[in-house]
């Protein structure tokens, strides 16, 4: 994804549409690229919330475990959409956990 793309990308995600550019080109700056294939765990439940995802290809699903262990789904993360920022934010541990449910594209963004 060349800058343009990228600019587009996150001026189209709800989560930058308000932002102004010169903020939206600093964030892109320190986002980084990530490739997930199906089933690959993104967040984990109980983990400290230490970043952002963007999605830019693909899908993910949420899910919650319950007391036996079942999982139980929550939501499915579309492209365009951003996932994880309460607990970035917020400094809490994950409420729950993010998998890949197709090949996907992310873009990270970090807390540091």
């Amino acid at each position: 994804m060349d800058d343009g793309q990228l600019m587009a990308a996150l001026h189209a995600t709800p989560l930058f549409a308000q932002v102004d550019a010169a903020v939206v080109r600093e964030i892109a700056s320190e986002l980084e690229a990530l490739r997930c294939d199906a089933g690959h765990v993104v967040i984990r439940e109980g983990d400290l919330g230490d970043a952002l995802y963007l999605v830019m290809r693909g899908q993910l699903r949420v899910v919650s475990h319950g007391p036996s262990g079942d999982e139980i789904f929550l939501n499915e993360i579309a492209e365009g959409e951003a996932v994880g920022e309460i607990a970035l934010l917020t400094g809490e541990r994950r409420s729950a956990t993010v998998y890949a449910a197709t090949q996907s594209g992310l873009l990270r963004f970090s807390r540091e």
